[in-house]
């Protein structure tokens, strides 16, 4: 089909809004739908427009109204907003923050998802903005006119699950390539380290003659922090590493410095394997979050972290570090504790190690529970659910309840709502009880003391559930405690 094929709707488009107005319109609001468009020689309504497009020049497939209509924009060569125009999306980064801002940014869906940005009158988070620059660059690789519309998971569940990728740094960094910003996106790990860039690196931090007087050791070096324009800021430490992974372990600090033409300070302990290289074997892989990612890929796909799933068994599982050493992610999230104290240390001299993290002076910095987990798999950029614990769940919530009750079972077979009115004691406590909402499992009598003990707690708050229902015995299993769950999800006797 030719321009020629579609000069009837090129005119109504054109006719409703000059060219310079659809390129800085974007096209979703109902307004475009409701409007009035003239089509050989009727009027029309947006949406009637979109269809009868659709009709005469079917898709390849099935777009939504929005998708339909950024397809008949682009096949009858009318301009349309765009996130990519380079125009657009510096105009809504600028209005968050200065390019000077901007420079020393590193990219994280954490920090830049709940950012809110303002251009050509339109008020987006940045969770939106990069989901939406996510589907044009797509359109664009594939030659399709998708819109976010169609991305939805009422929509499309698989599409839906592509805009994960939105949560990576390096997606975000796109953003600003497209704007002509820099950022510090990119990493050292990715650096060629030949002799003339080792030197640039190196002299960033200090001088020639700073680092000939410099009279810090090994263990310092490694702690030194690096700050280049457009690379995420990284150790000595990293620095090291990456430099021994292109010219062989057997390389040291000093050969590094050697090579970059740099004398270095007189201290001869830089030349020797110090307390720093154990903390580097144990602590080291917390620097790179695609290392943490391949730890936890031992244990489970990507896809499988999503799923729910209960927090205890997890930490007995184990992950193979390197060739010859294997930890359960309980001393993981162990050694993960002591990684986040140690770095924020100014130097080698404060730092501990698993045994000093277990005296009387640092009691309390090991964590290993659900929340350590989950921010070690966030950082690892991995999405994941967890079943919570009973005691996690407000069993006086009716709603709650409700679901509970109404995924029922005994001895396997399902547990009807006139089954659970006239079921016995006995009966109610040998039953399970599901939320299907969050995957708790529980046992009716577990239930009945659980959510008797509630009243406990909440008259005491210092105590927590679990306290007050296995250790100080102040929940019931009875015939008046089953009647009120029974009443308060409203299955009424």
């Amino acid at each position: 089909m030719t321009l020629e094929d579609r000069l009837a709707f090129i005119e109504a488009l054109l006719d409703h809004k000059p060219e310079n107005e659809w390129k800085q319109y974007r096209p979703q609001h109902q307004s475009v739908y409701h409007g009035t468009f003239a089509l050989e020689g009727r009027d029309v309504s947006g949406t009637e427009l979109i269809r009868e497009y659709a009709k005469r020049f079917p898709a390849d497939r099935e777009y939504s109204d929005r998708g339909t209509l950024n397809r008949m924009l682009l096949e009858c060569g009318v301009p349309k907003f765009s996130f990519t125009d380079p125009e657009v999306m510096r105009g809504f980064l600028h209005s968050a923050r200065s390019p000077v801002q901007w420079s020393k940014y590193q990219p994280s869906y954490h920090t830049f998802w709940t950012l809110d940005f303002k251009h050509m009158g339109i008020d987006i988070k940045g969770q939106m903005l990069l989901y939406n620059l996510f589907v044009e660059l797509e359109n664009q690789r594939n030659g399709t006119f998708y819109a976010f519309v169609d991305y939805t998971p009422e929509r499309n569940p698989e599409m839906y699950k592509q805009l994960q990728a939105t949560r990576s740094g390096a997606f975000i960094a796109r953003a600003f390539e497209i704007a002509g910003l820099t950022v510090k996106s990119k990493s050292i790990l990715q650096e060629d380290l030949t002799p003339e860039r080792l030197r640039e690196i190196l002299l960033t931090r200090r001088t020639e003659e700073e680092w000939e007087n410099w009279q810090g050791g090994h263990a310092d070096f490694k702690s030194t922090w690096f700050d280049l324009d457009g690379y995420k800021n990284f150790a000595g430490a990293s620095l090291r590493r990456h430099y021994q992974k292109i010219r062989g372990e057997d390389r040291s600090v000093k050969d590094m410095f050697s090579e970059a033409g740099i004398k270095v300070g007189g201290n001869p302990e830089l030349l020797r394997k110090t307390l720093e290289d154990r903390f580097e074997r144990f602590y080291g892989v917390f620097d790179d979050p695609v290392a943490v990612r391949d730890l936890f890929l031992q244990m489970n796909t990507e896809e499988g972290w999503a799923k729910p799933q209960q927090y205890s068994p997890l930490r007995k599982q184990k992950v193979a570090i390197n060739g010859d050493r294997s930890v359960s992610i309980h001393t993981l999230l162990h050694l993960f504790s002591i990684y986040k104290y140690n770095a924020e240390q100014e130097t080698i001299d404060t730092y501990i190690d698993f045994n000093k993290a277990q005296s009387e002076e640092h009691k309390g910095l090991i964590q290993s529970n659900k929340k350590a987990l989950g921010e070690l798999l966030d950082f690892a950029g991995l999405e994941y659910k967890f079943i919570p614990d009973i005691t996690e769940v407000d069993l006086h919530d009716s709603t709650v309840l409700r679901r509970m009750l109404f995924h029922a079972t005994l001895e396997g077979e399902t547990l009807s709502h006139n089954d659970l009115k006239n079921a016995g004691i006995q009966q109610f406590r040998k039953a399970r009880f599901r939320d299907p909402a969050t995957g708790v499992d529980i046992a009716g009598q577990s239930l009945m003391i659980y959510f008797s003990a509630l009243y406990y707690v909440k008259e005491h708050p210092e105590v927590g559930l679990d306290e007050a229902a296995t250790t100080l015995h102040k929940g019931k299993s009875n015939s008046a405690v089953m009647g009120e769950i029974l009443e308060k999800a409203g299955l009424h006797r």
